[in-house]
Parts: C-alpha cells; structure tokens; sequence
C-alpha cells in the first residue's frame, strides 16, 4: 500500500496524529525482515567459513546490517528512530541465541565440570529416515532422549530392515560425527546438527518393536501404495511430491541437467496445492483457517523439508495479512520465514536444501520491484546465478545448461503436477481404467525428459566455482535485494561495490 492510499484510508494512526511515517523507501518499511536475517546469516557466515570469533563476528554484522539500513533511507525521520532500536534488539538477540542454540547449554555444562557427555544411551524411538551412507544405510531414530544416527551395518547380527515409521529399541555407545578439514568438503557433523541428530551409534543392538501409528508410518504406506499402482516415472515425481522421496535415476537425471529443485517440495509444489485448496474450497466460510491447516498437513506428510518449510511459513504469513486485512511484500514473507526457521533451527543454516530454496526464492522474489517486459527472464537467470553459486562451492560444479532448461522447466511443470495428481489418483483407488490415466503424464513425464536431454547435449558444460563468479553472483544478488528494499538503482549500485570490497577483504585479507 503506497502512501496516497494510506492517506486516503485513514488507517495509519501517524498520519491522523499528524506525525511523519516511517519512510517508504526504507528497507525499515519495504523489507524489514531482510535486516534481521541478513545479520544473522552474515553473523553465522563469518563463525564458519572464516572462523571469525564471536567478539569479531557480532559486531561486523551488527554494523553491516546498521549500513544497509542507513543507506536504503533516503529521507530519515523521526520515525524510524523506534524502527530502528526494535530491528537492532531483535538482530542482536538473535545473534546472541543462535550462538547459545549452536553451541549447546550443555556443552557449557561439560567444559564448567558440571556435567559429563554421555557415552552411551539406551531407548526407544521411530525411525523417521533411512537411507544409503556411504557404502552402507543408516537410520535416523527420534527418541525421547533426542535424534540419533544408527549405522545399520554395525548391528553385530547383521543390518536390520528397518523402515521409516517402524518403532525400535536400541542401545549402544555414542561418537561424534567427522568433521571436515577443508572448508569446501562435506561435514558430517554439520549435516546430521541440521537434520537434528545429536551424536552417531558406534556400537548398537536394535530391534523391531512394531509400526507406528503416526504420520511417518501413513507416508510410509502411502510410498508403496504409489510404487505398486503407478508408472515407474509417475511413480517417481508423485512421490518426490507428496511424501519426499527420491528415486535415485530421477534424482541423476535431474541433476545433470540442473532441475534437481523440481524434486523437492518447495515453494512451487506448496503454491499448487494452494491454489488447488483455494479453487475448490472457493465460497466455504473459515477457508483462509482450512488451508492453512490443509497446507501445514501436506508439508508433514512429504517430511517437513526445509524448502517446503519456508513455502508455509510464506503462505501461513500471506494468510495471516489477509486476516488482519494487510498484503505483504513477497520479498519480505521469504526474509520473514527465513529468518523464523532459523531461530527455531539455528542449524538450518548447515542445510544445502535450506540455503537452496532461500536464495531462490529471494531471487525471484527481488525482480519483482523491476518493471520490464523480461522480468521472468531476468528472475530465471538470477535464480540460476544464485544456486549455481551455492551448488559449485558444495558440489564442485553446475550444469550450465540449466541456465535454459529452467525457463521451461517451471511453467511446464506447473501443468505437469497437477496433471499428474488427478490422473493418478484413479490408479491409486483401484479403479480399472486407472493404468490408461496414469499412462497420459507417463508420457508427457518422458517427453519432457527427452527435451531436456537434448539440451544437455548441446550444452554439455559445467561452471565451476571461481572468484569470478562469486563476485558477479555478489554484485547481482545485492543490488537486486537492495532494489527490493527500496533502494535506488544508484544506492543499490553502490552497495554492490560495497560488497564486493567486503568479499576482497575477507578472501584476500583474511
């Protein structure tokens, strides 16, 4: 709402006190949330990969997120003093938190003498995850006593066929998880921390008491009711949608040619069942209640993944405006449940898939502020950019050909899911014509398969991750952000040259 309309509503309690409003063209209103967020990501950023102290750490971010704020203000008023000490509280609260959440109350305890870490642990639990380790499984068991990582292969009477939603007893020794000496290879410790496991099981005995009766085991018998009933690849992209999980071929394919994200539940699988929900339940009292509830119920059944998380959180804050009868900012709904799952999780920030779907959805989100005819063009290359800069550093390369493949890919999928749903669902309920529906995204599922093949080969390339590339993913991703926080195509410039005399001074000085 621009600042004619609230004049004329008479809504803001400013304008009939006659006192100046907070500034429109001020992150502090367009995107208040990015502050908070971009200090404590900038915060845990510095911690990790430069292993800044926390006397260093916390004020660099305090400070840079101080600038960004003082620099998208162009005419600050006596306003914007409140707005300011509340962002700073919650930046600097937050940043306190986090660091206490990370680094555990207990482990406090253990270096003071006042407690000593447990060696080993006997309980019961579910098992919320299994999945291939290396050159063996593993079993994520949550238990009263908290998340465990059990390595089935060290089960002394063999591996047990353990499944997610079946209930186990187990007992044995507790280790820690490896840790990475380079910064660019793969912590353990840092994954299983996200996943929410607080130590491996080195030497276990485990049993099988029975199936749950929870959510897990309903995902579990729903995976195999999709695996009998349909096509092999309707199969594959039904479960990735619905239950999150993977079939490895898919997964390979996908990967090749840079669209990993369509197997994930994310922003893109959560906003069509909305506007399923929306369209059907059109004209029912209590809707807005109803699909929030409904939402929230898909996320859990496909596993409550990160990016999925943050599509709900959006979603939930969208509703939650139209409630109390405001519209946010896109832009802002991503900082706000971002920066919402990462006090709840500190850890997230571990989380590839978290900082995936984050940096996409606040790419596209960011064009929004640009007014021109490409703007889905300009967000499909900015997403690009930005995941390929993520997904190189972590797994030493990107497909290039992504980059083309993922202006079609959206739309086409946008079509390809729903359309798969409802000609599957005749196939999952037994009825007899159900193989001839499945058997239509059977082969559109292939077509577009082979489309994108074909892509590849033309465009075989991969993009490494260079500092090239990290200073024009920099130079991009801050102005674009700096436009969607009201910034100036000026100011916006200048923060990216701010910018990238920050990343200077950390990869060459530091």
């Amino acid at each position: 709402m621009d600042r004619s309309a609230l004049r004329l509503s008479g809504i803001s309690s400013q304008y009939r006190d006659n006192r100046p409003p907070v500034n429109f063209d001020s992150p502090l209103s367009t995107a208040p949330a990015f502050l908070p967020l971009s200090c404590w990501v900038l915060f845990l950023f510095l911690r990790e990969t430069f292993c800044f102290p926390f006397s260093a750490a916390l004020p660099i971010s305090l400070l840079a997120t101080a600038g960004w704020g003082v620099l998208g203000t162009r005419r600050p008023n006596k306003a914007s003093g409140p707005a300011v000490s509340v962002l700073f509280f919650m930046a600097l609260a937050g940043a306190l938190y986090i660091s206490l959440s990370r680094e555990g109350a207990e482990n406090f305890n253990y270096a003071l003498g006042l407690a000593s870490p447990p060696m080993s642990v006997e309980s019961s639990g579910t098992v919320i995850d299994d999945r291939e380790w290396g050159f063996g499984r593993v079993a994520l068991l949550d238990s009263p006593k908290g998340r465990y990582v059990l390595k089935l292969d060290a089960v002394p009477d063999g591996p047990p066929d353990f499944t997610a939603g079946d209930r186990v007893s187990f007992s044995g020794r507790l280790g820690p998880f490896k840790r990475a000496l380079d910064g660019r290879a793969f912590d353990e410790y840092l994954y299983w921390r996200a996943q929410g496991a607080v130590a491996a099981i080195t030497r276990p005995e485990a049993r099988r008491l029975g199936v749950s009766r929870g959510l897990v085991s309903w995902r579990t018998s729903l995976a195999s009711r999709i695996k009998k009933a349909l096509p092999p690849r309707t199969a594959g992209y039904v479960l990735a949608s619905l239950v999150g999980e993977r079939d490895r071929s898919l997964s390979d394919l996908h990967k090749s040619v840079g669209t990993s994200h369509l197997l994930a539940v994310s922003g893109a699988h959560v906003a069509i069942v909305f506007g399923i929900l929306w369209f059907f339940l059109k004209g029912v009292r209590s809707r807005l209640y109803i699909i929030s509830a409904l939402v929230w119920l898909y996320v859990a059944m496909t596993g409550a993944a990160p990016s999925a998380m943050r599509a709900a959180f959006m979603i939930q804050l969208v509703i939650g405006g139209r409630l109390i009868g405001r519209r946010g900012k896109p832009f802002n709904s991503v900082c706000a449940a971002g920066a919402i799952m990462l006090i709840h999780n500190p850890w997230l920030f571990d989380d590839v898939g978290w900082r995936l779907s984050m940096l996409a959805a606040l790419s596209i989100t960011s064009t929004g502020s640009i007014q021109t005819r490409a703007r889905f063009f300009l967000a499909s290359a900015l997403v690009w950019l930005a995941t390929t800069l993520q997904a190189s550093w972590t797994f030493g390369g990107s497909p290039l050909v992504g980059l083309f493949v993922n202006i079609f890919a959206l739309p086409a999928f946008g079509v390809l899911f729903p359309l798969a749903f409802a000609l599957s669902m005749p196939s999952l309920l037994g009825l007899s014509f159900g193989v001839y529906a499945a058997a239509i995204p059977e082969f559109l599922f292939l077509r577009w398969e082979r489309f994108s093949l074909n892509l590849l080969a033309l465009c075989p390339w991969n993009v490494d991750f260079s500092v090239p590339l990290l200073l024009l993913g920099i130079a991009a991703l801050v102005y674009f952000f700096g436009r969607a926080c009201g910034f100036g195509g000026t100011r916006a410039c200048f923060a990216s040259g701010i910018s990238l005399f920050g990343v200077f001074a950390l990869l060459f000085l530091v």
